[in-house]
């Protein structure tokens, strides 16, 4: 575009930067400073978490307005899917089994090794934890070799890629993440929307969906909190589908966010939504 006469109007959605604050090390001042060599070019920016708004204000990285959208907007069922007793026979067969589920791809950020370690250790615990990782990803060989190394080949189960997602869910008692870095992140609030209990790191993202309830995020890579929380979990008896609500899911409703995303996505109708 830096040679074009008449260029387009850029509109730069952010579902992530795949950096945190404090910036730190090489990898996250490079992919800062990519950012920042196409501010010129970049005449409005939307971001979907707190943490990315205070990033790309204070830098700044765009010529522009900067928006806060509350996401791409989420299809929330009407009903708590019905639990497929058959699906949760493949992976939770016994009465006592815990069937903890992670959707992502399988990747050093989504962070799936910190969440079968912690599987080996509670089941040491005494704790009936099953593991059902879905997606797909750069990191399958070298999860499938933690599983054979930990012993976990029947509790701890790489299903790949499967839709739709929510028949997984209904079947779930937790749902559980170790992501390092998130945008706003759609499989949390799938399973915020069937009303799963939901155990979760503290990063951006998915603190900017969970921090109004109680015992939902524990510090990143803390093996001891996230092992209590689950604890709490599993011996309160109130988990599964149904079990929790989420009002705050409300405002990330597609049709909440649909006329202002359209305008937004309108070249021009930046202006009237600044941050």
């Amino acid at each position: 575009m830096l040679g074009m006469k008449k260029r387009p109007y850029v509109l730069n959605v952010v579902h992530g930067y795949l950096f945190s604050r404090p910036i730190a090390g090489k990898k996250d001042r490079l992919l800062l400073l990519c950012e920042r060599l196409m501010r010129n070019m970049t005449d409005a920016l939307a971001v979907m978490n707190e943490e990315d708004l205070g990033i790309a204000t204070e830098f700044p990285l765009c010529r522009g307005s900067i928006t806060f959208m509350q996401g791409m907007g989420l299809a929330i069922p009407e009903e708590t899917p019905k639990r497929d007793e058959a699906l949760r026979m493949q992976y939770a067969p016994g009465a006592d089994d815990f069937l903890c589920t992670f959707v992502g791809e399988l990747s050093a950020r989504k962070n799936q090794m910190f969440l079968i370690r912690a599987a080996e250790r509670l089941r040491g615990e005494g704790i009936p934890i099953r593991l059902l990782l879905l997606g797909d990803g750069s990191q399958k060989d070298l999860l499938e070799q933690e599983i054979r190394d930990t012993r976990l080949e029947d509790c701890v189960f790489l299903a790949g890629n499967r839709e739709p997602i929510l028949p997984y869910l209904g079947i779930s008692d937790l749902y559980v993440s170790a992501s390092i870095s998130e945008g706003l992140p759609f499989n949390v609030m799938e399973a915020m929307s069937v009303g799963l209990p939901i155990l979760a790191s503290d990063t951006k993202g998915q603190n900017d969906l969970l921090r109004a309830y109680s015992d939902t995020l524990y510090p990143l890579q803390d093996m001891d909190a996230f092992c209590e929380k689950l604890k709490r979990v599993y011996t309160s008896g109130c988990h599964g589908a149904g079990s929790r609500s989420y009002p705050n899911l409300e405002q990330y409703r597609l049709g909440a966010v649909f006329d202002e995303n359209m305008k937004l996505f309108s070249e021009g109708g930046h202006d009237e939504n600044q941050a």
